[in-house]
């Protein structure tokens, strides 16, 4: 039931009180239907409908091409038309591989705007969360993740809007129908239609509140000046949402459910009786405080929290969670990390075990104490730990921390060993050498490993690295020993075996990125090359300082390949728009190779 007194919200989230006086258009035009054209689209199917716009998918008949519009209704008003043109001129400043491309806006019968944008073939996360209840809850942090990236990059951005220059955009409408997903896996938050810049407030008109009330900020329903936060509290409802799978201010009556923000009165994560960390109900919590101080204070901050969780739980990066979600919601196979246990203390077990079976025995047996001795001597020279002493042995050298230990060989015969002095043994000595790489502790491994990558001796520090990665090393050091050993394997062309550790080990670094990006394009998966290059722009590292530069150029020259292998007008666009980012981003004061080819490539495109 609705309050009667109180704003009704409509399909887009916007609140329209009686005293809503503004002009309208015509009412009379009926909306087009599937096989009518609209520009050089040809309408396919209705795919969204809302309450100030409809969504169409489309055949773009000049460029073949599949993609979306979003057309006003007959008798919108002029406040719909601006935000629709606010949506396109922020939009068009946007591009990210978590957010939906705009292409342009135009009319239709030469009155009604809309707007041509990239088609998503998937589920908006409303229809996921409205058809499978209470998600995993490694997929509910792996779209904060995708969603932490987006906002990240827009709220950075730096753009002009109406003649002035400003940096940053508050989207203000974070929500389950705005982010979408597609079958591949890949997710995108879209509708810019109410975002602003971070400096101004926008199409607001008398007391009148824009985006959807369920997971609206408290500072949004007071009309307070709004900030990058605002967006963290609605991703926090969101998360909430998805896992729960019910909203977290769930009130129909408008006055309740804005009392029950006021007061930050939401029923706790936790008390659902769900299996999920604390440590992402501590990061709900936080997102969604009602003071937006006691807030993530940006993205990137949230994202860091939610990736940390992630790498407790599962070795598998978070487009990969979505896409096994997707297929198959109720049985979703993540590969939960079992603890290690290091080879000496499973030595240790081993041998504590054997002694105490085997005490009453040597007290009921006396003969049977010199054979124990042997066994026990032979499993201590195997796990390369000082044997126990019998009276018949001599004395043994303890191994150094930089010197493994090794079985001692038995000594030959002296005929044996005059033969194996004059021989010489090729095999023998590449045997060893084998050996001497294999039988290493495993943090002398990760050390020779790292420092044959430092001197760019790849070819050795392939097998050292895998090594070592197959041992029980720290996070840290697994990450220093993943992303180098990742860079060996491209520099000597070797892609696949790159390609199994980006699937494998997800490190949030740009370089990271860099490096899966540089697989993907080596395999000719520009499209996952391109997603990986974007991520690689937007999160800093601490593994390659000039990561932002040359992830940007090779976004670029990815970009510069899809156009040579399908010249299109859209791939052209993209590719000028690249190789023009590039340049005005590092190239100002600069006259290297690259920059030289950069102003070339845009030069002979925009000819």
């Amino acid at each position: 039931m609705q309050d009667s007194t109180d704003p009704t919200p409509n399909e887009s989230g916007t609140a329209r009180t009686s005293n809503d006086s503004t002009a309208m258009s015509d009412t009379s035009l009926a909306m087009p239907e599937p096989g009518q054209r609209i520009g050089p689209n040809r309408i396919l199917e209705l795919i969204a409908e809302g309450g100030m716009a409809n969504v169409y998918k489309v055949w773009h008949e000049g460029l073949e091409i599949v993609r979306a519009i979003k057309i006003l209704k007959p008798g919108f008003n002029e406040e719909s038309k601006q935000r629709l043109h606010t949506e396109a001129k922020i939009s068009a400043h946007l591009h990210h591989p978590n957010i939906v491309e705009i292409y342009g806006v135009n009319f239709w019968k030469d009155t009604v705007p809309y707007l041509e944008m990239e088609y998503i073939d998937g589920f908006s996360l409303k229809d996921v969360v409205k058809y499978q209840k209470q998600a995993h809850f490694t997929f509910a942090v792996s779209i904060g993740c995708f969603v932490c990236g987006a906002l990240s990059y827009a709220h950075n951005q730096v753009f002009t809007l109406y003649g002035k220059p400003y940096k940053g955009v508050v989207h203000r409408d974070i929500k389950p129908a705005n982010i979408l997903i597609s079958r591949a896996g890949v997710v995108k938050l879209a509708d810019f239609g109410i975002a602003k810049p971070s400096e101004i407030s926008l199409h607001t008109v008398g007391q009148k509140v824009m985006g959807t009330f369920s997971y609206l900020s408290p500072e949004q329903l007071n009309g307070d000046p709004l900030d990058y936060r605002c967006d963290i509290y609605s991703l926090g409802a969101v998360l909430y949402e998805i896992i729960t799978g019910v909203k977290a201010f769930p009130q129909k009556i408008m006055s309740e459910l804005i009392q029950k923000k006021m007061l930050n009165d939401y029923k706790p994560v936790h008390a659902f009786g769900i299996e999920v960390p604390k440590q992402l109900c501590a990061i709900i919590d936080k997102s969604m405080a009602l003071k937006k101080e006691k807030r993530y204070a940006t993205a990137p901050e949230m994202a860091d929290d939610l990736l940390a969780l992630l790498k407790k739980f599962t070795s598998k990066m978070p487009e990969h969670i979505v896409l096994e979600y997707l297929k198959n919601p109720k049985d979703t196979p993540i590969h939960l990390k079992k603890k290690r246990f290091s080879a000496p203390v499973i030595i240790a077990a081993a041998m504590i075990l054997l002694i105490t079976l085997s005490f009453s025995a040597l007290v009921i047996m006396p003969n049977m104490r010199q054979a124990f001795l042997e066994i026990i001597s032979r499993v201590s020279r195997t796990a390369g730990q000082p044997a126990l002493k019998t009276s018949a042995e001599s004395p043994r050298v303890e191994p150094t921390v930089d010197e493994p230990a090794s079985e001692p060989a038995p000594r030959p015969a002296p005929a044996q060993a005059a033969a194996s002095r004059q021989a010489g043994s090729a095999a023998g000595q590449a045997k060893a050498e084998k050996n001497k790489v294999s039988s290493a502790a495993p943090v002398d491994q990760f050390k020779a490993g790292l420092g044959a990558a430092r001197a760019k001796r790849y070819k050795e520090a392939i097998p050292r690295l895998e090594a070592a990665l197959e041992k029980d090393l720290g996070e840290s050091q697994r990450a220093v020993a993943t992303v180098n050993l990742m860079e060996s394997y491209l520099s000597v062309g070797d892609a696949a075996g790159a390609l199994r550790h980006a699937n494998a080990k997800f490190i949030n670094d740009g370089y990271f990125y860099l490096l899966c990006g540089r697989t993907y394009a080596m395999l000719g998966n520009y499209e996952r090359a391109i997603a990986c290059f974007g991520n690689a722009q937007t999160v800093p590292s601490v593994y390659n300082g000039a990561t932002l530069r040359e992830a940007t150029y090779l976004w670029a020259k990815t970009l510069d390949q899809i156009y040579t292998l399908k010249p299109n007008s859209e791939n052209k666009r993209a590719c000028i728009r690249a190789w023009q980012q590039y340049s005005k981003a590092f190239c100002a004061e600069d006259a290297t190779e690259r920059c030289r080819d950069a102003q070339q490539r845009i030069s002979s495109m925009i000819k």
